[in-house]
Order: structure tokens, then C-alpha cells, then sequence
């Protein structure tokens, strides 16, 4: 796609939110007469139709992957109007870019969507919250290769989600995959995590981890140092030598320090 393109769709898009969120139903069916949503509805259903036919989950999300960047510019004008409307599209790709490992793309849309709480597409009866919390939690525990991409994202989506309703067992799940992306370098936080998910779920199958960052943080502890005490009955202080100054110092001779000789009281009137 050009850059005139891509910035007219932006442009279209924006306007078309604006449009739908002054009209009173919240949705942007009633933005039609721009056309553009209905390009990107006649769009995304081929691609569904598409991707319908692909039988390989790794296959899906690498064709997934290849469509977004047609609804890019179309999206980045949605959030960009930043307004309270139900866009099908966008929430649409807010899924497929997860599937995709596009997590800096999902969790921007994911952001406006709940902000506005905003449904899930029509095919899907989990909330947007749940899909993002669930879905992610599943590119973790699925051991893919690209945890370390998701890794940095985790703690923002925490933020997102904590006060959203959710099933007690997809928020357990959440927890066990922050808890294992922090066991390496925060022992301490993995185990509060995996601790958070068995109480949700005490079949979140967390136990052994949680046995194993235990005794993880107790080897990592320093060994206590037994308390003595100075005062002991029958020590004696012990009393520091004074230097002596230059009187006390050896010479460089064996011998004993000479005697200094008398003068007689007549040398002071010599």
C-alpha cells in the first residue's frame, strides 16, 4: 500500500468513528456512508473464508500475520478518532495480532477497548479482557518461541485486567505465566504470583514450582550470623598498646637507648 493510500484510510477511518460516535447507536454500521468499514467488513470476510480453509494453527497465524498490514491504516484511524464506537474490524485484528505475536499492536487496541468496554468480535463469547489474559497466558505455558517478545508486555497487561470480571481459572492461568516469566530473575515475584494462582485455582497445577521458588529464594538467602556477646563472664577487654610515640620505637642499634648527660647550671652563663 502507498503512502496517499494509507494516509487517506487513516483520514476515511477517523472520520468515520467520529461520525459513528455522534449518531447515538455507538456502532459504526451507521458510518456506511463513508464506505470505508464497509471495505474492510467485504475485506475481512474473505480473509475469514481464507483462513477457514487452513487446518495448521502455526499455518492460521502466519496468514493472519500477512493480512494485517491491509488493515493497519484503517485501524490506526479508529484509535487515533479515539472514540466510544463498536468497530468490528479493529477487535477483529485485536485477536489475529495475538495469534500473530504482534503483541504491541493487540494490546494498543486491547487499551482502547477497554477503555470503552467494548465487545468481543460476534464469533467470540469471552470478553475482550479474557480473550487478552487468556490468549497470552497461552503463548507462555505453550512454551512458543516467542515468550521473551511477550515477557515485557505481561506486567502492563496485569494492570489492564485486574479489576475486569473473568473467570477465577483464566486469572490463575495468568498468574502461573507471570510467575514463570519471572522465575529467573525474580524469584521472589514468580512465587507471590504462583501463590495468587493456586488461590484462585487450587488445580492451577502450580505446586511444584511453588515448592521449587521456595527453596530457590532460601539458598539465595545469605546464612544467618549467630548474635555473640562481647560482654561474656570471664573475657577480659581487650586494651589497645598506645604507640609510645618515638620514645617507644626500637632503633636501628641493639643497644639501650642513652641517658641524656647533665649539663651544669653554669652553661647558661658561658
Amino acid at each position: 500500500m502507498n503512502l496517499f493510500r494509507e494516509h487517506r484510510e487513516r483520514e476515511l477511518a477517523k472520520q468515520a468513528a467520529k461520525a459513528a460516535a455522534t449518531s447515538g447507536d455507538g456502532t459504526m454500521d451507521t458510518a456506511k456512508a463513508a464506505n470505508i468499514y464497509d471495505q474492510m467488513l467485504s475485506q475481512m470476510a474473505a480473509h475469514k473464508v481464507a483462513l477457514k480453509a487452513i487446518q495448521s494453527i502455526k499455518a492460521k497465524a502466519d496468514k493472519k500475520a500477512e493480512f494485517i498490514p491491509v488493515y493497519e491504516a484503517y485501524v490506526e484511524g479508529v484509535l487515533a478518532a479515539d472514540e466510544d464506537v463498536q468497530d468490528d474490524v479493529v477487535v477483529t485484528i485485536f485477536v489475529w495480532a495475538i495469534d500473530a505475536g504482534q503483541f504491541e499492536l493487540a494490546l494498543r487496541i486491547a487499551e482502547w477497548a477497554l477503555k470503552y468496554d467494548l465487545a468481543a468480535p460476534p464469533e467470540f463469547s469471552r470478553t475482550i479482557a479474557t480473550i487478552l489474559v487468556e490468549e497470552l497466558a497461552g503463548v507462555v505455558l505453550s512454551g512458543r518461541d516467542d515468550i521473551a517478545n511477550i515477557a515485557e508486555y505481561l506486567t502492563e497487561v496485569l494492570a489492564l485486567v485486574c479489576e475486569k470480571d473473568m473467570p477465577d481459572q483464566v486469572k490463575a492461568k495468568f498468574y502461573k505465566a507471570l510467575g514463570i516469566v519471572h522465575t529467573a530473575n525474580a524469584p521472589q515475584a514468580a512465587l507471590e504470583y504462583m501463590q495468587q494462582a493456586l488461590e484462585l485455582n487450587p488445580r492451577a497445577g502450580v505446586k511444584k514450582q511453588i515448592a521449587k521458588l521456595e527453596k530457590q529464594i532460601k539458598d539465595l538467602s545469605p546464612a544467618p550470623v549467630p548474635a555473640t556477646d562481647a560482654k561474656t563472664k570471664g573475657d577480659k577487654p581487650k586494651v589497645s598498646k598506645p604507640d609510645g610515640g618515638a620514645a617507644g620505637k626500637k632503633t636501628g642499634s641493639d643497644e639501650p637507648p642513652k641517658e641524656p648527660v647533665k649539663q651544669a647550671a653554669t652553661d647558661e652563663q658561658q
